[in-house]
Order: C-alpha cells, then structure tokens, then sequence
C-alpha cells in the first residue's frame, strides 16, 4: 500500500511537471467565456469575410466564446465597445499599468485575400481601461477624469491643453500671414508679401512642433499614472 501511494504521488508530480512544461513553453493560451484555459499553438485568424477566431490545436473558437487570449501577435482581449449594444468586439493591449491601453482593428482592410494579419489593428492606442472590464476613449476629456487623483499626471493633462491651445493659435496665425502675404506678392508689395510668407513658414513650424508636443505630454501623464 505504501508503494502504491509513492506510485500515485511520482505520477502525479511527472503529470503536473508535464503540464507546467506545456504552459510554458510558448505562454500562448486562450481563455474562454466560461473561464476555461487552453494552452497550445494559436493562431489568431482575422479574414476579410466572417467573423474572426482563434485556432488552438486545429480546433476553432470564434469571438462569442472568446474572453481573452495571446498569441505570437501580443495579448488581446473581448470588450464591449458601447455600453448600450450588445456587440463585442476584440482588441489588442499595446501597453500595460494601472491604465492598460488597447488598440481596434483598422477600417482600412487590404485588398489581398486570406488572413489579414497584425496589420488589421492600428498603430495608435485608441482606447484604455482601468478596471479590465469597460473601454474608454483615449481623449482629453476622458483621461483627465481617470487621472485626476494624481498631481503629476494633471501638470501633464494641463501641460497637453496649453500645447494644444498654442499649437492650434499658431496654426490659425500661420494661415492668416500665409493669406496676406500672397495678397501681398499679388500685388506687387514684395517686401511685406515675402516678409509674411517666411513668417508663416515659421509660425507653421512652430506650430506642428506644439503639436508633437502635445503627444509627449499626454504620454507622460500616462506614465506618471503607471509607476
């Protein structure tokens, strides 16, 4: 009796070892709605016709049964995108923290057949979350709400408003020295029409410079947010 027990317990520990082994390997799982984990070889499937799905192990699960899972490709995971409809859809993290950041599939699909690729999903962090459950559009408005009991963050929120507020002030002003000054050259005032041509050039450039600055802000307000 005694052996037999030792038996169970080599077996079980060989079994357990096994499946850690299998875990790990790739860290590649998919988990289900029901709460259920599968580990193996995914492929994410997005085709330009049906509905996207997830093979593991030559077996299909399409987005209804999906909750989350993560491939060669990243993590991705199932939210619903308008708390008023029913529709779900799936979504790739692009950062981690307290505020995790999710990107949606690009509107701009290829012309090419068969399986669409990473490249379905945009580039730039369209949504984020705080509580893993709701997505929130990564704007302003929004961000500085989610981000309001941290100081750091909100001299940064403030910081991408002014930046904006500038960038957009140059901008209208570039415009108008643009528009005044070809006036100018028109007619035959050539000193003040290439005086506010170059000076448009320069406030333009000012002004996209305010603009890229405003993208620096927003990041490091997120990041403040995340330590």
């Amino acid at each position: 009796m005694k052996y037999l027990v030792i038996l169970i317990i080599l077996q079980f520990s060989f079994l357990s070892n096994g499946n850690l082994h299998a875990q790990d390997s790739t860290g590649y799982f998919l988990k289900l709605q029901s709460g259920r984990v599968i580990y193996g070889n995914l492929e994410y499937i997005i085709p330009h016709i049906g509905g996207d799905c997830v093979k593991v192990n030559d077996t299909s699960y399409y987005t209804r049964d999906i909750a989350s899972f993560k491939c060669s490709w990243g993590y991705f995971a199932k939210f619903h995108p308008d708390s008023l409809s029913d529709k779900v859809e799936i979504y790739k993290r692009s950062k981690e923290g307290k505020l995790e950041f999710y990107s949606g599939k690009s509107t701009l699909y290829s012309s090419a057949g068969g399986n669409m690729g990473p490249m379905a999903y945009d580039y730039h962090d369209n949504y984020y979350t705080k509580d893993k459950v709701h997505l929130i559009i990564a704007n302003y408005d929004n961000l500085s709400k989610s981000l309001s009991n941290n100081p750091v963050s909100m001299d940064f929120l403030q910081q991408y408003k002014d930046d904006r507020y500038l960038a957009w002030g140059y901008l209208a002003t570039g415009i108008l020295s643009a528009v005044y000054g070809i006036s100018e050259l028109d007619n035959s005032h050539y000193v003040s029409g290439s005086i506010f041509t170059v000076l448009s050039a320069v406030v333009f450039y000012l002004s996209v410079n305010y603009y890229n600055a405003q993208d620096t802000s927003l990041k490091n307000a997120i990041n403040a947010y995340n330590q």
